[in-house]
């Protein structure tokens, strides 16, 4: 009787795998290969430049604040 439910449990694990495994494959079918590899950050770019002047600013107004100068 014990035996009997092992393998009931055992049936139910082994479907309950072969269910994921279809999932997965259908997952990984409807998913679009990448065609391209991600951008790389523009160091070049007008926000860069915005956050260069900004972190300027702000030393420049530390320094000032302090009176070290």
């Amino acid at each position: 009787m014990v035996q009997g439910s092992r393998d009931g449990f055992g049936q139910a694990e082994q479907a309950k795998a072969e269910k994921l495994a279809q999932l997965r494959q259908r997952l990984a079918a409807a998913t679009p290969a990448t065609k391209k590899p991600p951008r790389r950050h523009d160091w070049n770019g007008r926000r860069t430049a915005q956050a260069a002047v900004l972190v300027a600013i702000l030393v420049w107004a530390i320094v000032a604040g302090s009176g070290i100068f």
